[in-house]
């Protein structure tokens, strides 16, 4: 599964399948941010995509949200 924090992917082309996201309380826990990243990958994965693009991490109280855009290359 290839990710990206950037909104495209230079020279490569794709289809948008659905937007994927994360959330859990504020910690300074790294594993749990591990366990976040591996949520989304699992939901792009369940829905058929190669990647996920335009990831972005927010720390909005009374939460850590990661959210992307998964996608299909062509």
């Amino acid at each position: 599964m290839l990710l990206s924090t950037l909104p495209d992917l230079p020279g490569r082309t794709y289809d948008v399948i659905g937007v994927v996201c994360s959330a859990m309380a504020p910690t300074t826990n790294t594993k749990n941010r591990e366990n976040m990243f591996n949520d989304i990958i699992q939901q792009a994965s369940g829905l058929g995509a190669d990647a996920i693009v335009d990831i972005k991490l927010s720390h909005s109280y009374p939460a850590v949200i990661v959210i992307g855009t998964a996608v299909k290359l062509r």
